[in-house]
């Protein structure tokens, strides 16, 4: 499967209350892929232009990684992870349910739960990967509520998107790189993203993407593991993840790298206090931190402040 490049400048998509009309009408059914806005003057729109010059088109493509580069430390170069994630993409909602015991279902009800969609609101569920905490945020809006999942991944839309359409909620998707979201400022209520953030390039960057999207007083709720689980379970938590997930994850999806990456990556993430400093620094007025399942998981709440 082949990419397309993006032109100059920023990738930019229809604000979800503007969508055109060839993409309400293919709903679950097409994927929204980002294409490039241009002004008047045939240059490419500028990030924050005004939502009604934008249009999308519909193409079976995923989004191009912003660079190959890879970060010290870890290698977390966007097209390797694209890779991994495409690879994995097959077997991932089994190996979610097998290596946690069904609980990543709860923690996605919960991020939702604080998330707190109100009916009329649009809301971005940010690598989104397979669709499950979308779905989780438009089944407690009672489907009131607007939300798009984007992900830079096509395999794990294709996965969601017929997820969705099995279940019955029409949620567009969007091909979108989480270091440059191709949405205008301020188009979202609230934000969300499961086990994602951890894999960008650049954390900063991706998290000031995420506030810039959001409008004053939008909220955002990140998901994610925490480097050291608390309480008397840390132990047994700590084997598993380091030893139990490779090896399970290795033999169910025939790909012993993608599930090393786990532990490896959320080894050398930030404790739930530093992140919600990066989160401060990003933009972000507020962050209350949530701890799930004695500290296995953290769920960052963030406020936007006003302009």
């Amino acid at each position: 499967m082949r990419e397309v490049a993006p032109t100059q400048g920023r990738e930019t998509y229809d604000a979800p209350r503007g969508l055109s009309s060839e993409t309400r009408e293919a709903g679950c059914d097409g994927f929204v892929a980002p294409r490039a806005a241009r002004s008047q003057s045939g240059d490419p729109a500028e990030p924050g232009g005004a939502p009604g010059a934008l249009r999308t088109a519909l193409r079976r493509l995923p989004c191009r990684p912003v660079s190959e580069a890879s970060p010290p430390g870890i290698d977390k170069a966007a097209g390797k992870i694209q890779a991994m994630f495409s690879r994995i993409a097959p077997r991932y909602d089994l190996l979610n349910r097998l290596l946690s015991g069904g609980t990543d279902v709860a923690w996605r009800k919960e991020a939702a739960r604080l998330l707190a969609p109100l009916p009329g609101e649009v809301h971005l569920d940010l690598c989104s990967g397979t669709g499950d905490l979308a779905l989780a945020v438009s089944r407690l809006a009672g489907g009131r509520a607007r939300v798009v999942a984007a992900d830079f991944t096509f395999e794990m839309l294709a996965i969601g998107q017929a997820k969705f359409r099995r279940r019955g909620f029409p949620i567009p998707e969007a091909g979108a790189d989480g270091l440059r979201l191709p949405f205008p400022d301020a188009t979202f209520d609230g934000a969300t993203a499961a086990f994602g953030v951890r894999n960008f390039e650049d954390l900063d960057r991706g998290l000031r993407e995420l506030c810039r999207v959001l409008r004053p007083g939008g909220r955002l709720v990140v998901l994610e593991f925490t480097p050291e689980p608390t309480g008397p379970f840390a132990p047994f938590v700590r084997f598993h993840v380091r030893t139990l997930v490779p090896l399970l994850g290795r033999i169910v999806s025939r790909d012993g790298s993608a599930y090393q990456y786990l532990p490896d990556s959320v080894g050398r993430w930030p404790a739930p206090a530093a992140l919600s400093e990066r989160m401060r620094s990003a933009g972000f007025a507020t962050v209350d931190v949530q701890l799930l399942s004695f500290g296995i998981a953290a769920a960052h709440v963030a406020r936007k402040g006003a302009p």
